[in-house]
């Protein structure tokens, strides 16, 4: 299903779930073809079943739903041979097909959340989402039902490795070589989700498997489809916070809408973590995590890895920008411009020109005494000998030096409106974030209120220079003064 035709299903989808009767039949009456009216048929029948199985009097029966599969269990033509996880959601095990040896995970769903509709829908809707996106960077799914003891499963691709949580505690930081692979597989990966209209909203080392055909994403139960809402959705709606504190975009951690570039978000604090080895912002909690998120700059990579270029921290701060129209939408190229650094300026160019020496006029000719004229001879002979035109020297030439156009370096990952000086006439210049056209190094120091002030130097060479500042911080105010009451005013 190509995102076109998803969304399509989803737009449908949406207006049909809210009517019921000859209502519903004219909104499924608008599908173009009789396979896109089964699709949103499909769905809207998960949708009610989820709804009628807690609602119609199940959830009595939720005392004997088990996500417990023995070996040996046959799901689908899929044989279950091992507990390979667990979750919050539930449990993962492996499986495989008899006849043909195919692999495959089955996530069952935690009997708990099948208490609720809005849960089970959801654990549809990620199914029917990574089918959507039709990505091989994307763990899909193939089949989904229920146990024989009530259990909701889904039956998905199964990645031999290990997920990218566990590769850094084993290896550590990677370095930006090995980093580059990985970034690129998940940039295209939600590059794709993007296009198809689906946000995952929690990114996270531990959503990523790595294997033998890259990296692959999982986890989209949380995914936010951006289509038209109704009213009794499950999906979150704005004003709920949903994901992992660490990788939280501002606009998430505070209810707001989120779009490709909270993702953005997520895949900055990812790629940070993967080259310096550290997340980032951490907190004592999840609150003061999330509020560093909200008020606090973040370090230049570079403070934590010096090797890393500023180059490499003018990107990475770019996609933790705290506001979303600061930050790139399309992670692919985002990549490219962290594998590609900006090359060095050209050295000026040297030419030859030939230069033209004015020819003395000759002189008259001397009238000489026959002994004279035969001693010119011999000494003429005896000179030219030592002297010929071949070895007299070249003029040299003059250098023409092609002057160098300005080049522009733009300031990156300072606060709006930052005012940037020239360090050595302190005349203002401009301001930043922004481009500033220069020949040659200059230093400038930047200022912004509530910052340190601090001085940078706009180098042709790169294309971008991280202007980050750090706040002042601020002093608690004193605590109050306890007054005897015998001495309180009346």
């Amino acid at each position: 299903m190509t995102p076109e035709r998803w969304q399509r299903v989803q737009a449908l989808f949406e207006r049909a779930a809210d009517v019921d009767g000859d209502a519903r039949e004219r909104v499924l009456a608008e599908a173009e073809d009789p396979e896109l009216r089964r699709e949103v048929e499909a769905l809207l029948a998960a949708d009610d079943g989820a709804d009628d199985f807690v609602d119609g009097g199940a959830v009595g029966l939720f005392d004997a739903v088990s996500t417990e599969l023995t070996p040996g269990t046959t799901l689908q033509d899929y044989v279950v041979e091992a507990r390979v996880g667990a979750g919050a959601f539930g449990v993962v095990y492996r499986a495989v097909h008899p006849v043909i040896d195919k692999r495959a995970a089955v996530k069952v769903l935690d009997p708990t959340l099948s208490r609720d509709p809005h849960h089970v829908s959801r654990f549809i809707t990620e199914a029917r989402a990574v089918n959507a996106i039709g990505h091989a960077g994307i763990v899909g799914a193939f089949g989904f039902g229920r146990t024989e003891r009530g259990a909701f499963y889904c039956l998905m691709d199964f990645v031999d490795g290990e997920t990218l949580d566990a590769h850094l505690a084993s290896h550590g930081r990677l370095s930006l070589e090995a980093a580059i692979p990985i970034l690129a597989g998940i940039a295209s990966a939600l590059d794709a989700a993007h296009a198809a209209g689906i946000v995952h909203r929690d990114l996270k080392p531990a959503n990523v498997m790595i294997g033998p055909g890259g990296p692959r994403l999982l986890d989209f139960g949380i995914a936010k489809l951006l289509a038209p809402k109704r009213a009794t959705d499950h999906r979150t709606e704005t004003g709920q916070t949903v994901g992992t504190p660490a990788y939280m975009a501002p606009e998430q951690i505070e209810g707001k809408d989120v779009d490709a570039r909270t993702d953005a978000y997520a895949f900055g604090v990812l790629a940070y973590e993967l080259l310096t080895g550290t997340r980032p912002f951490e907190g004592t909690s999840s609150v003061a995590t999330m509020m560093k998120h909200l008020q606090v700059d973040p370090d230049p990579p570079s403070r934590r890895a010096p090797e890393l270029s500023s180059h490499v921290d003018a990107v990475l701060l770019g996609l933790l920008a705290k506001r979303a129209e600061d930050r790139p939408p399309d992670l692919g190229a985002g990549v490219e411009a962290l594998a590609s650094p900006p090359a060095l300026t050209s050295p000026p160019e040297i030419t030859s020109a030939p230069t033209k020496i004015a020819k003395e006029p000759p002189a008259p000719p001397r009238r000489l005494l026959p002994f004279a004229a035969a001693a010119m001879v011999i000494v003429g002979v005896g000179v030219a000998a030592l002297w010929s035109p071949e070895s007299k020297p070249a003029p040299v030439a003059a250098p023409v030096v092609t002057p160098t156009p300005p080049t522009r370096v733009s300031i990156v990952g300072a606060p709006e409106g930052t005012a940037v000086f020239d360090a050595e006439t302190d005349t203002r210049i401009g301001s930043a974030p922004g481009p500033f056209e220069v020949e040659a190094p200059r230093a400038v120091r930047l200022e912004a209120e509530g910052y340190t002030p601090r001085t940078i130097t706009l180098d042709p060479s790169h294309a971008t220079i991280d202007g980050a500042l750090e706040r002042v911080p601020v002093e608690p105010p004193p605590p109050p003064r306890r007054v005897h009451p015998d001495l309180e005013p009346m």
